[in-house]
């Protein structure tokens, strides 16, 4: 099958394939700082950066970040404040605004009852005076409620407008959760913003581009440099990254286990900044190779998300390659991908993964191209199950050695069951068929089994590497870690595990397992499936294919490895 068009991938890859529909369902629910999207041109000390200057229509992600911003600023108020007081300026006042519409019910009546008004900006008014209001609620004679309850409830024929008093609103994992899929919805179906620009068909030039989500990592540069100085071709090479950084008044973290701490740190590295900033490797922004959109670390959002937004800096590249912000090259290792991408099987639709072996781009070594005497690389075969953030469950994957037999040739790719989201490289085609879903914030734990269901689903098959090419490092003992930064900034010790108890079913029901196996309705709120659809597993080939395929047991909630 040609390369030069962007078809739904073929389903005829493996014997064990049967033509049998998905059973799962997938329901839908019926000014601060700018961020800034920089394709670097001219002179690094020109700050007047360029926003894809030669595409006018592309994905306008400073306007959606700065409203996922602006919508969750009432719940990190605390933080603010204390951030602004150590600035020594003004703090941030104390601003009551009011929600769009939600459709359902506000719970309960405050302290002086559920008082009725004819007309809504009568209620909103009355409601900004109470001291435990959360809203109104609009009830089917027309006129509105004030009530004390500020996350909506299902109903037919009510709708509600929250009351967002910047200075009272308690960080609540429901109420985060609301805020941010609400304006990210809102934000996806707003066609003035471009999110759903289309990059493809991919090119078929063997360029790849590499989607680096970069969390307060100090290391990004390195693995930068490492990238484009050990890389064989590299004009081929574009990168996008997604920064998350302190840029002032930072803590981070030392230490680990009893002995972790959080400490005041200096401010955070700017990746691109220094790249760019030296001589050596300065041609490449020049040459507009380097994509970055910045964000500040309150809008941290997790890993989910951040791959997202790494999405949207694609532009059209043959191959899709995620890494993350600390990891080691080896010499020639973009010539070495490609010739194992094109060995697979299944090219074009075929997905290369595992967990590279540790290491980092700080250690001062080379490492040279591969011989025919290393070790075979590990893969992704078995996995087990494992608690999240509190009542349920995700899967945690295993990497697997391997052994190939005598008459296995070793340059090809063989199969694997799972994905790493810390290293895989596709065909560039996946990033159209298989979109990255952006309602899983603030989650660190699911990413790799959604992945591996939905480009598996899709029609892509899942390899490890015939050749390890990069290393990773693992532990990163001083460094700060996301949860610690979603814990300080929302000034709440335990939303963080509450985010991910409330958010962690959106990726359950992808493999059917525990809450709403079967039966999505179970799954509460049904928020939780918001755009379930547009971003749920693929229709190639079906979620009990992959069961059967990879060895799970949902009822007893174990995996056996593949024989294969």
């Amino acid at each position: 099958m040609s390369e030069s068009s962007n078809p739904s991938p073929p389903t005829y890859h493996l014997p064990h394939e049967r033509s049998k529909p998905n059973s799962r369902l997938r329901p839908q629910p019926g000014a601060k700082s700018v961020n800034i999207f920089d394709a670097y041109h001219g002179d690094f000390n020109d700050n007047s950066h360029h926003r894809d200057s030669d595409d006018a229509d592309a994905p306008k992600l400073d306007e959606l970040t700065k409203r996922l911003r602006i919508a969750l600023e009432p719940y990190q108020m605390s933080y603010l404040r204390q951030q602004a007081r150590k600035a020594g300026e003004n703090p941030p006042p104390c601003v009551k605004t009011w929600s769009s519409t939600k459709k359902g019910y506000l719970p309960n009546c405050p302290s002086n009852g559920c008082v009725v008004y004819a007309e809504m900006d009568a209620a909103k008014a009355a409601c900004e005076k109470i001291d435990d209001c959360g809203g109104i609620t609009s009830i089917r004679d027309g006129s509105y409620e004030v009530r004390q309850g500020d996350t909506p409830e299902i109903s037919e024929g009510e709708s509600s407008w929250v009351l967002k008093d910047a200075c009272k609103k308690r960080a609540r994992a429901a109420n985060v959760w609301e805020e941010f899929s609400s304006t990210l919805r809102e934000a996806l179906l707003d066609s003035s913003l471009n999110l759903d620009k289309s990059y493809g068909p991919p090119r078929k030039d063997d360029s790849i581009y590499l989607s680096v989500a970069s969390y307060r990592d100090n290391t990004c540069p390195l693995t930068l440099r490492q990238a484009f100085e050990r890389a064989d071709h590299p004009s081929l090479l574009f990168v996008g990254i997604v920064q998350q950084n302190c840029l002032r008044d930072c803590m981070t973290g030392t230490g680990w286990g009893k002995t972790r701490a959080w400490v005041p740190g200096p401010p955070d590295t700017d990746c691109v900044n220094e790249f760019c900033s030296d001589p050596e490797t300065k041609h490449y922004c020049d040459n507009s190779q380097v994509r970055i959109l910045r964000l500040e670390e309150i809008q941290s959002y997790g890993p989910f998300f951040s791959r997202f937004l790494n999405s949207k800096l694609w532009r059209g590249e043959t191959y899709y390659m995620q890494i993350d912000a600390h990891t080691e090259f080896r010499r020639g290792w973009d010539t070495s991908l490609v010739d194992q991408m094109k060995r697979t099987p299944s090219f074009p639709y075929s997905v290369i993964s595992n967990y590279p072996p540790s290491g980092g781009p700080s250690i001062k070594r080379d490492w040279p191209a591969s011989s025919s005497s290393e070790r075979f690389p590990g893969a992704l075969c078995g996995c087990r199950f494992e608690g999240a953030g509190g009542r349920h469950k995700t899967v945690r994957l295993l990497e697997t050695g391997r052994r190939p037999g005598p008459n296995i040739d070793k340059r090809v790719p063989q199969r694997s069951a799972f994905v790493a989201a810390g290293f895989f490289i596709a065909h560039g085609s996946i990033v159209d068929n298989v979109p990255f879903d952006p309602f899983m914030p603030y989650l660190f734990m699911g990413e790799e089994i959604a992945l591996s269901i939905r480009f598996w689903t899709s029609g892509y098959d899942i390899y490890g590497p015939a050749v390890d090419v990069l290393r990773h490092e693992y532990v990163r003992k001083e460094s700060p870690k996301f949860w610690e930064s979603v814990t300080m900034i929302f000034s709440n010790g335990m939303i963080h595990n509450r985010l991910t108890d409330l958010i962690i079913p959106r990726v359950q029901i992808l493999l059917g397992f525990d809450e709403g196996a079967g039966d999505p309705s179970r799954i509460k709120p049904q928020s939780i499936l918001t755009m379930a659809d547009r971003y749920s597993v693929g229709t190639k080939r079906s979620v009990e294919d992959f069961v059967e395929t990879m060895g799970f047991d949902l009822e007893k909630m174990i995996q056996r490895m593949p024989e294969w």
